[in-house]
């Protein structure tokens, strides 16, 4: 998967490249792209961006019901359940009703997920790397804060040229909710494990 969110990743931020180079850098159109220059062989980017989400849906899905046996299941299990239970509909926002912000959310999500992957994949092997985990959900927060502060400035493209402006405030409502839910379990992860370290030092 860290593989595929990489030729993802790649793909999607070439073609962008490729047609801001055509367009003479105008980073207006960003905000606003009344003619969709930027989304010249976008769709096909789109596609698999959108066809992604239902397959790491399917993988998180069948590792919970692996572990359901275990006592007391990880609240992060739940939380990547429902993180990608509702990031289907943003790829499919993102290709069938697109707002002029969709670019960075589709191009921060497969970055973010080529080094999630990847730590998962590591971290099997070697425990040790665990550790740092704290950095892939820092990077994961970053990435919703940004996607939001973002989606705010492509705001001129919704009310003044023409994006979807359902879409626009679907997606701003699943990023802010992702990103308070993962902030919450942030601090609630950061409680249990400093009142753990107490409990140990008591004993």
């Amino acid at each position: 998967m860290s593989l595929f969110s990489a030729w993802m990743c790649v793909g999607i931020t070439s073609t962008l490249w490729r047609n801001l180079h055509a367009n003479s850098y105008d980073a207006t159109l960003l905000a606003c792209d009344r003619e969709w220059t930027l989304r010249q062989g976008m769709e096909y980017w789109f596609w698999w961006f959108h066809a992604s989400k239902y397959i790491e849906m399917i993988d998180t899905v069948l590792l919970v019901l692996a572990k359901k046996h275990e006592q007391g299941l990880p609240v992060a299990w739940y939380l990547q359940l429902y993180h990608h239970a509702i990031t289907p509909s943003i790829g499919w926002h993102a290709w069938f009703l697109p707002v002029d912000s969709s670019f960075m959310g589709v191009i921060t999500n497969t970055f973010v997920h080529v080094v999630m992957y990847a730590y998962f994949a590591v971290a099997v092997r070697v425990p040790a790397i665990r550790k740092y985990g704290r950095f892939v959900t820092m990077l994961q927060l970053a990435q919703f804060a940004f996607c939001i502060f973002y989606a705010f400035v492509a705001a001129y493209g919704v009310f003044y040229c023409h994006s979807s402006f359902f879409s626009w405030c679907w997606i701003q409502a699943v990023y802010m909710s992702m990103l308070i839910f993962f902030v919450l379990f942030d601090r609630a992860k950061r409680a249990h494990a400093k009142s753990a370290a107490k409990a140990d030092k008591a004993q």
